[in-house]
Parts: structure tokens; sequence; C-alpha cells
């Protein structure tokens, strides 16, 4: 409203009109790479389908859920989605695995496989590799063997020699013996043998 003051008109003020120009709402907009989604539905495969299958056909579901009847037949569960420029898509979602050509076990070639001949041939290789292999260790074994027992041969030898040549004193009164093993040093000396031989 305009007021007069004096004989000047005065506007009442309004703020700034800034025009709006039409644009783009990228509030939702997935901006990332293909297949990226800001926030992604977190329900199973079959789930999703049914939701963008509503999404499709809302009135066609509308009209199913007014008929009572039981000759509404209900579609086939689909295996391919059909998806804009894209000839079809997994039903994971996972539209960047393509489409199988053949199986990875084709790639196998079967002439690469060695003959009968080659193979018995290398069998009998490794057998023969394998009996020097265990001549040699048990060669070695044995020799560590021998070494062993002569080295205990070696030991009861001077265990005997020692033995004989030993300066000892046969103690046949009892109480001697009795009062010996009370001392320890005494009882280290003291020790039973054969004074037959």
């Amino acid at each position: 409203m305009a007021e007069v003051i004096g004989s000047r008109k005065r506007k009442e003020w309004e703020p700034k009109q800034v025009e709006v120009k039409e644009a783009l709402d990228l509030r939702h907009a997935s901006l990332g790479p293909r297949g990226y989604k800001l926030k992604p539905v977190k329900t199973g495969t079959r789930t999703l389908e049914k939701i963008l299958r509503a999404q499709q056909q809302p009135e066609e579901q509308l009209v199913a859920m007014d008929h009572d009847g039981d000759d509404v037949e209900i579609a086939p569960a689909v295996k391919r989605q059909r998806a804009e420029g894209v000839a079809y898509r997994n039903v994971s979602g996972k539209t960047w695995k393509g489409e199988a050509e053949k199986r990875a076990s084709a790639d196998r070639n079967a002439i690469l496989g060695s003959s009968w001949e080659k193979k018995m041939q290398a069998k009998a290789l490794r057998k023969s590799f394998q009996e020097q292999k265990q001549a040699a260790v048990d060669a070695q074994k044995e020799k560590r063997k021998a070494a062993a027992q002569h080295r205990q041969a070696v030991k009861d030898r001077k265990k005997q020699n020692q033995e004989k040549s030993a300066v000892v004193q046969k103690i046949t009164n009892a109480a001697t013996v009795k009062k010996m093993l009370k001392s320890k040093k005494q009882r280290k000396l003291l020790r039973t043998a054969d004074t037959n031989s």
C-alpha cells in the first residue's frame, strides 16, 4: 500500500524479487558411477522386483486387488530384466557381469595332455629317483649307527680298564662299612665289586 505524505506518494517496502529460473532437482539424483545408488534399497532381489513392477503398473495392481476371482494369473519370476541401453540385466543387478558365452572348462585343451608312454616314462624316472634317494638315506643311517656303536664300545672298554687298574681295599668288617656310610666323603669311596676274579 502506498501512503500519501504531503504531495509525494511513499511506497511500502518490498523485498527484492528474484527471478526463479527452471532448474533440475538433484537432491536425490545418483550422480556416482553406473550402478551406484545414494540410498540403495536394502531388500532382497525378489522384493526389489515386486517394488519395480508395482511402480511400473500401479493401475493393474489396483484392479487385481479389487477383483476377487481365482482366474488371476501370477506372472512367473523373471530371470532377466530389461534395462535401457542394455540387452539384459542379471537378477542380482550386477550389470557389469556379461552373459557367459561358454564354460571356463571349455578353455582346457585336451590335446595339451601328455601321452600314456610319456606318463609312464615320467613315473619310472620318479620311482628310480626315489629308490636312489632312499638308498643314500639308508647308507647314511648305517654309517651313523656304526659310528655310535664304535663310540659305545670304546666307552665300555675304557670303563673296564679303569676298574681293572683301580687300587682297591677289601673291607670284610660290617662295622667299618656302617661307619663309612655315615660320612659323605667315605660313602663315595665305597663300591661293591666282584672280588673273586
